[in-house]
């Protein structure tokens, strides 16, 4: 008994050139918002909102939730 199997090709992806990071070259001119994950010591889990500047890495808020809201971030946007 004869079982004739085809072999795929394997396709390679082509990896892009990496470029250097642009750095902020004045005070307040890139200031991300991320948001990160955590936990209590109760095992409750958290998220963080943060907006740093990437020039001098001065922190301009932190805000802490179970959840946002859209609306919660635009106003906290607009605090600044």
């Amino acid at each position: 008994m004869k079982i004739s199997l085809r072999f795929k090709q394997i396709r390679h992806l082509v990896k892009p050139v990496k470029q250097p990071l642009e750095r902020a070259s004045k005070v307040n001119e890139c200031s991300p918002g991320n948001f990160m994950s955590g936990a209590h010591t109760n095992s409750r889990k958290v998220l963080l909102f943060n907006v740093i500047d990437d020039c001098n890495h001065k922190v301009f808020v932190i805000n802490e939730g179970l959840s946002y809201l859209v609306r919660v971030v635009v106003e906290t946007l607009k605090t600044l």
